[in-house]
């Protein structure tokens, strides 16, 4: 009789096995000594999520015992890429990549996203599909905006809407900003409790958004339930998509960008570092998703110079644009405001193709700071996003302010709103002196001016005529709030950067002797930036606010007359009570 014959399980099954028996030791040294290795390993990253974490969390033990034999640590860093499913290709000499993302990139991912919309109870769907690896989620989400742009039916528009904002880790890149900030302004309009008031507080809708991703699940959920509310009542397609976008927005939060299993890899990628910088250095620069370059600026000097050196020698051995790109914004990140010249064709080139949305990426404002500081300048045009976010208040790894503190050769003020396209073309033929008024009045970011910048807002005072400071500045003033003749990207009403530099000046204003012209101009300038946008409230509160508070500052005959006026047509609380202190003040001092 013959006896019969039985197949060995596939390798991801009875690496499961052993990690079931509590043995994973055993387990990797079952994919270690495979005949097939490291083919046969493509389908670990599958492994459910428990059993990936124990093996990679292995796999760094087996580094740190392996680290003096070159071919044993090179197997185990194999391994625990193929465990992760990171996109990584510089261990094998025939630069095997992991073979489950080549199958992925083989598979019709429309197909996919078709089966995904077509599975009916499309919140579960979703919950289901956020437990994949963030690479299929990528790849994911890229078809689904693109399903969403083509859709020929607002039905089929909306099933595409609610999956993507689910799956994605930025849920903002489909529908345009100005659109949904009325939206989302109403749903937390209706809900009325104190923390979701205090979310509402800022004028800026990104950070109203980011106020709205931090709130507790289940008052997420409440709000939720207000947007379904009003979807129900929608009467136009887009009032119906806005509400959808909303509701899934806050049932789902945006899911990270970085690998899913990102303290894996920094646990192995910290194990390499000292051992093979060149090896670490690769390590990040073959992730795709560029997730390990986020480490860079948190290593000890010793390291980061060891692998800033690694940068140099490898960005002079490829050819390939692509690879040098990454380099460079890797050599960027570890070597921030450094001067450099080695790598300045290939930033100078990335900066020059970069939009906006650029400004997000890993090492993009770090290039800029390099390029600065040795000297070399950035495009305007990107020097004007870099400002705009900095207005907004966003932050870094870098100091954004000192990037934007250094952008000295570009317009003291971004082009674009009618107020400074004036302002500019009358500068091109004033004094120095006059620009650096202006630059002043844009570092006006605080809520109040420090003594330190109010002794330098008179010193610069005095170097221009008083008389004719007043008459220009409040002819570019009466200009604020035109139509612009620059469009802004699709995330924010106005240019934040231009914003400070109208409060600055109102501020330098305040320092000049009273003046009819300047208690009028201002007080017409308090009413616009109090003109109400539907489903947001006034417009420029925080501007009113600094108007309010110059006249109340000034306090001479003229000014007290226009807070009268005022406080008898404004009804905005906060400016109202700035106003009130105001008259208060002249009151005293009579």
């Amino acid at each position: 009789m013959t006896q019969a014959t039985h197949e060995a399980p596939p390798l991801p099954a009875a690496v499961l096995a052993d990690v079931e028996r509590d043995d994973p030791a055993s387990a990797c040294e079952r994919a270690l000594a495979h005949p097939g290795f490291p083919h046969a390993a493509k389908g670990l990253s599958d492994l459910p999520t428990k059993a990936v974490r124990r093996l990679a969390q292995h796999c760094v033990e087996l580094f740190r015992e392996a680290a003096a034999t070159p071919e044993r640590r090179n197997a185990v860093l194999t391994l625990h890429t193929a465990l992760l499913g990171c996109r990584l290709d510089f261990l094998e000499e025939d630069h095997l990549e992991i073979e489950v993302l080549v199958a992925a990139s083989s598979r019709d991912i429309a197909d996919a996203c078709e089966t995904a919309l077509a599975a009916g109870n499309p919140r579960r769907t979703a919950e289901r599909l956020r437990g994949l690896h963030e690479s299929y989620r990528h790849r994911l989400t890229d078809a689904l905006a693109e399903l969403h742009g083509a859709a020929r039916t607002p039905e089929r528009r909306n099933s595409v809407l609610w999956l993507h904002t689910a799956l994605s880790h930025y849920q903002l890149n489909l529908l345009r900003f100005e659109d949904l900030e009325p939206v989302v302004r109403e749903v937390l309009g209706r809900d009325g409790s104190a923390e979701v008031e205090a979310v509402l507080a800022p004028d800026s809708f990104l950070r109203v958004m980011s106020g709205l991703r931090a709130l507790p699940p289940e008052v997420r959920e409440r709000l939720a339930g207000e947007a379904h509310s009003l979807r129900e009542g929608a009467r136009t397609p887009e009032r119906t998509e806005l509400t959808l976008w909303l509701e899934a927005a806050l049932l789902f939060p945006p899911l990270p960008g970085g690998l899913t299993l990102s303290d894996e890899f920094e646990a192995m990628w910290r194990e390499v570092l000292p051992v093979d910088a060149a090896a670490a250095c690769e390590m990040v620069l073959a992730d795709k998703e560029f997730t390990g370059a986020r480490l860079l600026p948190t290593l000890p000097g010793d390291l980061r110079d060891r692998l800033a050196q690694v940068c140099v020698e490898l960005y002079g051995a490829t050819d390939s644009w692509a690879r040098r790109d990454r380099i460079a914004r890797m050599h960027a990140m570890l070597a921030p405001g450094r001067p450099d010249d080695v790598m300045a064709h290939t930033r100078q080139e990335a900066l020059s193709a970069a939009t906006a949305a650029a400004f997000w990426g890993q090492g993009c404002v770090h290039m800029v700071w390099v390029e600065l500081v040795s000297g070399r300048d950035v495009p305007v045009s990107f020097g004007r996003t870099l400002r705009r976010y900095w207005g907004e208040g966003y932050g870094s790894d870098v100091p954004l302010g000192e990037v934007v503190r250094l952008l000295t050769a570009h317009p003291v003020v971004n082009a674009g709103d009618e107020w400074t396209d004036h302002a500019l073309a009358e500068l091109a033929d004033l004094p120095d002196a006059w620009r650096d008024l202006v630059a002043h009045a844009a570092t006006a970011k605080a809520s109040r001016p420090s003594a330190t910048w109010e002794r330098r807002g008179r010193a610069l005072l005095a170097g221009v005529d008083a008389d004719e400071f007043r008459e220009r500045v409040l002819g570019w003033l009466a200009l604020v709030g035109e139509p612009r003749s620059l469009p802004l990207e699709n995330d924010v009403r106005h240019d934040r950067f231009n914003d400070i530099a109208v409060r600055g000046l109102v501020r330098l204003l305040s320092f000049l002797p009273g003046h009819a012209h300047t208690a009028s101009g201002l007080g017409a300038l308090l009413e616009k930036a109090l003109v109400r946008v539907p489903g947001q409230g006034p417009d420029r509160p925080a501007l009113a606010n600094a108007c309010a508070t110059a006249l109340g500052r000034i306090g001479d005959g003229t000014s007290h007359a226009e807070l009268v006026r005022l406080a008898a047509v404004v009804d905005h609380r906060p400016t109202l009570k700035l106003i009130g202190a105001g008259l208060d003040a002249h009151t005293g001092a009579v």
